[in-house]
């Protein structure tokens, strides 16, 4: 019996507070009393989103279909350009590229690199061979 009293008596309070509608709707639909407070919040929550989308003109003209469609856009546009910055990056470093066809004189880093290339013995140390092209190496393998 304490329950109905409570009930009675919460249901004065959502009466004085302008809910006789809902209580009306929820007993009418024969709702059980224990979804009363998840059934209240959903439509609180309708009706709160319902008033905002109509202050807010922008969202009175979204469209999904429109929105996903600019989104699929976007990733074309976007794999595209990473294609083309890939393009644009082995255009440049192909550009200072050392040329290897003509030799200048026997110190430079290129002649050192493709006596080395040519030599079947006596071959050096990789370590040493860096510390002799450093520059040129850097050219050839930036990475």
């Amino acid at each position: 019996m304490p329950f109905w009293i409570d009930f009675i008596h919460a249901r004065k309070v959502c009466i004085d507070y302008g809910l006789k509608g809902f209580l009306d709707e929820v007993e009418e639909k024969k709702i059980p009393i224990k979804q009363y407070v998840g059934t209240m919040l959903k439509r609180f929550y309708l009706l709160w989103i319902d008033s905002i989308y109509e202050q807010e003109n922008i969202l009175a003209e979204f469209r999904r279909e429109k929105f996903e469609d600019l989104i699929t856009d976007f990733q074309i546009k976007d794999k595209n350009q990473f294609a083309i910055a890939q393009a644009r990056i082995r255009q440049k470093l192909s550009a200072q590229r050392p040329d290897t066809s003509s030799f200048t004189s026997r110190g430079t880093e290129i002649h050192v690199l493709m006596r080395e290339a040519e030599k079947r013995r006596k071959i050096l140390p990789i370590r040493k061979l860096f510390e002799k092209i450093p520059n040129l190496l850097l050219a050839l393998k930036p990475c």
